[in-house]
């Protein structure tokens, strides 16, 4: 985990942007494809930004068994 806004009101934003009621999980990511995007140059910023649950997709099934 990490802190993922930069200031308070970005965090304010995100909750009150709807994203978290949409996927109160979390996402799956490759922590692999993360490290070549970051040694790519990638910003970070870009790396870690939430993207919206996959079509057809509850945030249960972000959990990995």
């Amino acid at each position: 985990m990490i802190d993922n806004f930069e200031t308070q009101q970005e965090l304010v934003d995100f909750f009150d942007g709807g994203a978290y009621e949409e996927n109160f999980m979390g996402i799956i990511f490759d922590p692999e494809e993360m490290i070549e995007k970051f040694e790519a140059g990638v910003p970070v910023k870009e790396i870690t930004k939430r993207p919206p649950l996959p079509d057809g997709m509850t945030p249960w099934d972000m959990l990995r068994n």
